[in-house]
C-alpha cells in the first residue's frame, strides 16, 4: 500500500516534501542529497515532478494539478474572439 501525501496540507510544504524525500531515499538506498538537490533546482512544480519521478511507486500525491497537463482551458480554440469587448485605453 502506498503512502498518501495531500499537498494541500502541511505535507505539501516544500521543506516537508524534501524531508520526506530524504527519509524515503534512505529507506530505498538512494542518494537523498542528490534527489533533494534536483528537487531544489527549479520551482514548486519541479519539486513535485522530481519527487514523483523518484517516489511515485511508493507515494501517491493528491491535491496537485500539473500545469503541463492539457486541461480544456485553451483560449486559442475560442471561435468568438471579440477583442472589441474590452477597451483598455485609459486616454479616451
Amino acid at each position: 500500500m502506498s503512502q498518501v501525501i495531500d499537498i494541500r496540507g502541511p505535507q505539501g510544504n516544500a521543506f516537508a516534501l524534501m524531508s520526506i524525500a530524504r527519509s524515503l531515499a534512505n529507506q530505498l538506498n538512494l542518494d537523498g542529497n542528490k534527489i533533494v538537490d534536483e528537487m531544489q533546482s527549479g520551482g514548486y512544480d519541479n519539486l513535485i515532478r522530481v519527487f514523483s519521478e523518484h517516489f511515485g511507486s511508493v507515494v501517491d500525491i493528491v491535491g496537485y494539478t500539473d500545469p503541463d497537463e492539457d486541461d480544456d482551458w485553451d483560449d486559442d480554440d475560442d471561435e468568438d474572439d471579440d477583442d472589441d469587448d474590452y477597451d483598455c485605453d485609459a486616454d479616451e
